[in-house]
């Protein structure tokens, strides 16, 4: 079940500041609206995803077909979580269609 609601931000580059080095800045993605998700925290800091290691304190689950990548942050509106998308399994165990499951990690803002 998909319990909590959440907006989808990418990171985008905009001005430069004074060393001329560009401003990390973050806006929703267009027509996302509202994702509907659920997370579970993780016992351990590191997590295999596919081949690869990520460091994430949380599993994210949400609907198939949703446009969120690895440059991605996920912000819950009710309780301010900023979680920091780090792998994103668009076919977890060989199903595609269903749902995604994402690595997360937790940050503070």
């Amino acid at each position: 079940m998909l319990n909590r609601v959440c907006a989808v931000e990418r990171a985008t580059e905009g001005e430069k500041n004074d060393h001329n080095e560009p401003i990390e800045t973050w806006a929703t993605v267009s027509g996302q609206g509202e994702v509907g998700y659920r997370r579970n925290a993780l016992s351990g800091e590191e997590e295999t995803r596919g081949k690869q290691w990520v460091e994430a304190t949380h599993l994210v689950i949400t609907e198939a077909g949703w446009d969120i990548t690895e440059k991605d942050r996920l912000v819950d509106g009710d309780d301010g979580v900023v979680l920091l998308v780090q792998f994103v399994d668009r076919e977890p165990g060989g199903v595609s269609g269903h749902h995604f499951e994402i690595a997360a990690k937790e940050i503070r803002v």
